[in-house]
């Protein structure tokens, strides 16, 4: 799966447009779905997945199944009364028996090889279906957006980790995948239906895996299926989380506006619109040394990086220029980028950057991180804010995850 490491708001845009312009559908038809996650780490599953965990069917000699279709469509028949009772909602569909469900769903005479989910009951089966995914009864529908920043928002909202994900898919071009029995496909149910608010206010699309069996239709894993699915990951850093937070909610994006107006939602965005206001992201700026990242620890470090920028750049870190008042008071000059040398460059240059962090060194009036390149050289992480401010009490860079490929 290709990756993309997001440096900030303005490269998530940049990137998404690419993403759009390199589209195989026409231009007025938007086919890239997206899909926010708050940890990179974490699969792509549905909440049916990480319901039944410990994935009981058996096909084809693997343990791939997560449940049969048929059972779910009985458990959801039971659930149906409960759910009209109480949300005033009704769903005019033929309710089956579990048999006749299973010999409908098993049909396929008139198209062998189709790519959509067998949908009994027609749109008002999906609408249900649907209804059910977005008020948290376990479902093998996966929702994916048709909006990158309703993606972006969800993959943030909760962030505490490093990094987020917000995967990207053309999912035009993924429908002409033909389904082989015993084989998880991912296929691909569309927006056009009358359910849940949610569903339209997030712009949704669903995705589920499944694999016709010989006798059934089951409900795989999403991973299993996403070997011949086109999928690609934007990481995004936790320190650019409350910029891009505020953006959003400039843009009336925000968890309330998302659930259709639930307390609770509203809650959450009154928090955040006061969290996105003090937010602190800083500008970083990289400055790529020849010098050798020390394989064991070296109590010279700070200083040999000191030496190294004096002799290299125009920043003096130990004799920054001072201003003398007419009451006899030294005031110390603040850096600007000025005093950078040529081998200075945005925090852009970050996707270059391999792995990790070492411990930050203070230098006189700012503060600086150690990082490792690729390339096994020193490169300087310097906040701008802090040469133009004076000392930083804290920052924090996220370092690149070492276990990503792509």
């Amino acid at each position: 799966m290709k990756t993309t490491f997001i440096k900030n708001w303005t490269h998530f845009e940049h990137v998404v447009q690419s993403l759009r312009q390199n589209s195989s559908s026409q231009p007025l038809a938007n086919s890239l779905i997206y899909r926010g996650q708050s940890n990179y780490k974490w699969n792509i599953e549905s909440t049916l997945e990480r319901a039944l965990p410990e994935r009981r069917h058996v096909i084809s000699g693997k343990n791939l199944g997560v449940m049969d279709y048929a059972e779910y469509y009985q458990d959801i028949m039971d659930a149906k009364g409960a759910f009209e009772s109480f949300s005033n909602e009704r769903w005019s569909f033929q309710q089956l028996s579990r048999r006749v469900f299973k010999e409908k769903i098993t049909d396929r005479s008139d198209n062998p090889s189709s790519f959509e989910l067998p949908l009994p009951g027609g749109s008002e089966f999906y609408s249900y279906m649907v209804y059910l995914r977005h008020h948290s009864f376990p479902s093998p529908l996966i929702d994916f957006t048709h909006s990158p920043y309703v993606a972006l928002l969800y993959a943030i909202v909760d962030q505490s980790q490093n990094w987020s994900s917000v995967y990207v898919s053309n999912f035009e071009y993924d429908q002409a995948v033909c389904v082989e029995n015993n084989n998880p496909v991912v296929r691909v149910l569309g927006s056009n239906v009358r359910t849940s608010t949610r569903h339209h206010l997030q712009q949704s699309i669903y995705l589920c895996c499944a694999a016709n069996t010989d006798d059934s239709i089951v409900f795989c894993r999403f991973c299993d299926g996403l070997k011949d699915f086109d999928m690609q990951r934007l990481l995004i850093p936790r320190f650019a989380k409350y910029d891009m937070l505020g953006r959003l909610l400039e843009m009336n994006l925000t968890p309330y506006q998302l659930t259709g107006g639930s307390i609770d939602a509203l809650a959450q965005t009154e928090w955040l619109k006061r969290r996105s206001k003090s937010s602190y992201v800083p500008d970083i700026v990289l400055v790529k040394t020849d010098m050798s990242y020390p394989e064991q620890p070296d109590d010279h470090l700070d200083e040999k990086v000191s030496l190294w920028l004096k002799e290299h750049s125009k920043i003096d870190p130990f004799y920054i220029d001072s201003n003398t008042s007419d009451d006899g008071s030294t005031n110390d000059t603040l850096l600007t980028l000025d005093h950078l040398g040529d081998s200075t460059c945005y925090y852009d240059g970050m996707s270059q950057v391999a792995s990790g962090i070492s411990k930050p060194a203070e230098l006189h009036e700012y503060r600086i991180c150690i990082l490792k390149s690729a390339e096994g050289q020193i490169v300087l992480a310097i906040v701008e804010d802090a040469l133009k401010q004076g000392v930083v009490e804290r920052f924090g860079i996220d370092p690149l995850p070492s276990d990503i490929s792509g």
